[in-house]
């Protein structure tokens, strides 16, 4: 009898911890990252999706994981405003793609003395060349986003 009892008491602790484990939100989407600040990025095979905007991930470049961020602050480039980012790597290749995003939009997106007004995969935006890099910004669904790489071609394929 009593070890009819340790049994039916042990198998009681089993069902509770599975029940425990399955009513959880588990989430296996290892190409998914979210947070309560409203930040996303998302992986599809070759779709990267930060903030709901779409680009293409060019052949040959896997994303750098432990660069990612994800609803972080600005930083003081736009006031208020919340970053996600995203850092793709081909070998010495680098491209950086954030998207910065606030309550209520990021409007009046001016210029840097320094950029050339600039179309770029279908967007208006501003380019700046420095020291190697290349910087494209522009302004997307009260978001703006910006993208350094090191050549203007490395921005074009992510923007496809």
């Amino acid at each position: 009898m009593r070890k009819g009892l340790i049994v039916l008491i042990a198998l009681i602790a089993i069902c509770i911890t599975i029940g425990a484990a399955s009513a959880a939100d588990w989430s296996f989407n290892i190409g998914s990252d979210t947070n309560s600040d409203g930040g996303s990025v998302q992986i599809n095979n070759n779709e990267l999706k930060i903030q709901d905007e779409k680009f293409t991930i060019p052949d040959g470049y896997k994303e750098n994981e432990s660069a990612r961020d994800v609803g972080a602050d600005g930083k003081g480039n736009f006031e208020g405003a919340k970053v996600s980012v995203c850092e793709l790597k081909k070998g010495n290749e680098t491209i950086l793609i954030k998207v910065f995003f606030a309550d209520g939009g990021i409007h009046n997106i001016t210029a840097p003395t320094n950029s050339e007004n600039k179309t770029i995969g279908g967007h208006d935006g501003f380019l700046i060349t420095d020291d190697g890099l290349f910087t494209f910004d522009y302004g997307v669904n009260e978001k703006v986003v910006e993208i350094v790489a090191s050549n203007e071609s490395a921005i074009e394929s992510v923007l496809k």
